[in-house]
């Protein structure tokens, strides 16, 4: 039985392992099956198979808890979230996780026959283009790059759905590459590295994929081609820009989604610019003198813990106002998402070092590896205080959670969470960490 003692047992002597297993379980409550199923709060249709729901928050769900409607498949999420449902099984296969990966296969082409543009990001539990809502261009290369991933788990006509749907989604991605369109946090359209990243790893992943999907005429102008404006995004101060040619909120950048910039899409973990840009986010929500800087990180830290991160330091949205009154007074707080994100950069680090044999010791990165212990130390040190931070990091999220529960946002003055509960995401990436940890020491995760 988990209790509250032997969840902060785990804490203090990580059991990550143990851990993300609940986890798993829990975010995969969210996934539609023939058995589990959810009614859509607005028109009361049934979930078909395979929709992954973001969250089963709603405004009137009777909690109080948020006035956001999250009963809704994301493409980009879903995409997210599928790729640990197919991690999780053993690679000779696992028949509860190969059904799942057919109906996720089979509901991705329900939508995809929906819709004539593959830029509609949301859709309804039954399969449905969700009206209204911003047309996005990342998920299209997200669901590409899972469905080639989970080639071996499918086949028969859950094969031939998921073949039929990285093709549309590969054609997409080459049409659609040189296009604006809304960022990864649905505020503001323009050139997003994010977006750029991931149609780059899409593309690259492509040749001679397992599902035979056919290869769109132009793939490798258009790859060449987003290679080349990833540089584009370095601002004077050698830190990636999240978006180009954008109307931008204050303190856009710099920008968590550089992160995960790397973790789903083409950056690599060792680029320089990503970690001066990784030391800056830290430094926002951890330095006294930053006016970001979240209350309950120094409480952590006198615990070992932390830091939890956000989304970028100008950030209005708390999952209980309107995010489009920029009248308001800064209320952002930190993310699971984002904070499990920092602690994976982490063990990613210490893993491309570990394989390496020596750490980056140029300016740019010196400020990131200062910032955990990492610096000027043998390459064994190096990897074992990168693997610390991102532990301490991990700790903190299980710490804040209700019982390994875990919600869109917590609390940046008491840790408490809050916002829409049971955010599929937040668990998916957590579980992604764990994964890139166990890289780090193999056969180990806790």
């Amino acid at each position: 039985m988990l209790t509250f003692a032997s969840m902060r047992s785990a804490v203090t002597a990580p059991g990550f392992d143990g851990i993300a297993r609940v986890m798993y379980w829990l975010m995969t409550r969210n996934v539609a099956s023939r058995v589990i199923s959810y009614t859509d709060p607005l028109t009361g249709a049934r979930s078909l198979p395979g929709a992954i729901v973001a969250s089963p928050s709603f405004a009137t769900d009777g909690t109080g808890d948020t006035t956001q409607n999250y009963v809704f498949h994301w493409v980009r999420d879903a995409a997210i979230a599928a790729a640990e449902i197919a991690a999780s099984g053993s690679r000779a296969g696992d028949p509860l996780v190969d059904l799942r990966m057919a109906q996720y296969a089979e509901f991705a082409a329900t939508c995809q026959a929906a819709t004539d543009d593959l830029a509609t990001a949301v859709f309804t539990i039954d399969g449905r283009p969700r009206q209204g809502w911003s047309l996005q261009h990342d998920g299209p290369a997200l669901q590409a790059l899972m469905l080639l991933g989970a080639a071996e788990r499918l086949d028969g006509p859950a094969r031939d759905a998921a073949r039929g749907v990285v093709e549309r989604d590969l054609a997409f991605v080459v049409e659609r590459a040189h296009d604006p369109a809304t960022n990864l946090w649905e505020e503001v359209s323009g050139q997003s590295l994010f977006t750029r990243a991931v149609q780059l790893r899409a593309l690259r992943a492509a040749p001679d994929n397992a599902l035979g999907a056919a290869i769109p005429a132009g793939a490798p102008d258009v790859e060449a081609w987003l290679a080349a404006r990833i540089p584009d995004h370095v601002d004077g101060n050698g830190r990636y820009l999240s978006v180009l040619d954008a109307q931008l909120r204050p303190d856009y950048d710099p920008n968590i989604d550089v992160v995960l910039a790397c973790l789903h899409g083409a950056i690599p973990a060792t680029d320089p610019h990503l970690l001066a840009t990784v030391a800056e986010l830290r430094r926002i929500w951890t330095d006294p003198a930053s006016p970001f800087r979240y209350p309950i990180n120094d409480i952590d830290a006198a615990e070992d813990l932390g830091p939890l991160v956000g989304r970028y330091p100008g950030d209005v949205y708390d999952g209980d106002n309107d995010p489009t009154d920029t009248t308001r007074d800064v209320v952002g707080h930190p993310w699971p998402v984002c904070s499990a994100a920092l602690a994976e950069l982490h063990y990613r680090v210490a893993a491309a070092i570990a394989n390496d044999a020596a750490p980056p010791a140029d300016d740019l990165s010196r400020p990131f590896f200062a910032q955990v212990g990492a610096s000027g130390v043998a390459t064994s040190e190096a990897v074992a205080a990168l693997c610390r931070a991102g532990d301490r990091i991990l700790r903190a999220i299980v710490s804040h959670s209700d019982h390994l529960s875990l919600s869109e946002q917590f609390d940046k003055e008491s840790g408490f969470e809050k916002s829409v509960r049971e955010l599929t995401w937040s668990y998916a990436a957590f579980l992604s960490a764990v994964r890139a940890r166990r890289r780090v020491r193999p056969g180990g995760g806790g």
